[in-house]
């Protein structure tokens, strides 16, 4: 059975391990190194102030991560959200994806965020049918818009809907409460 929880300080530890081979040895993340646990723990520390940072689990073992960010820093853009998500090879094709989303899309309708993005790199097929799948549909391409392992990688940006606009001033965005 698979649980989804906030993430800790204390989880950070495996989720830079289940990171790192997305940085080291694929084009998934435009990072060109791992950061350092002190690094990845300031962008926790700032992502999980206002944002949810969801850990997949089973058996104690952590299977996953996702979290979400400010699309932008501008007021107008407070209704939209970037997203993030990160398995272990085992957990892929298991749902676990499909519950941290699923999980991670109801705090951010409860923030009042109405559109989410991914980023996603464009020869990362896996991660481009689980987002379609998961209701995400292609709203832009990047043609070699950045350059990893030897090679240009386009991006291509899928949003999804979480709820339905109106023309209505909507409610500004609530950080995270907990």
């Amino acid at each position: 059975m698979v649980t989804i929880r906030p993430a800790t300080k204390t989880d950070l530890p495996e989720l830079l391990r289940i990171y790192t081979p997305y940085v080291e040895a694929s084009t998934a993340s435009f990072d060109e190194a791992a950061p350092t646990l002190s690094t990845f723990t300031t962008q926790y520390e700032q992502i999980q102030h206002d944002y949810p940072y969801l850990i997949a689990e089973s058996a104690g073992e952590l299977l996953g991560y996702c979290y979400a960010h400010a699309y932008s820093n501008r007021n107008a853009y407070q209704w939209s959200s970037e997203v993030t998500i990160y398995l272990k090879p085992a957990a892929q094709g298991q749902h676990v994806g499909t519950q941290l989303y699923q999980a991670l899309e109801q705090q951010l309708i409860n923030q009042n965020i109405y559109n989410v993005f991914a980023c996603i790199t464009g020869s990362n097929e896996a991660s481009l049918i689980f987002h379609a799948h998961c209701g995400y549909a292609e709203v832009g391409h990047f043609k070699a818009s950045g350059f990893k392992h030897g090679q240009w990688l386009d991006t291509i940006w899928m949003q999804k809907e979480l709820q339905p606009l109106s023309d209505n001033q909507p409610q500004p965005f609530m950080a995270r409460t907990n």
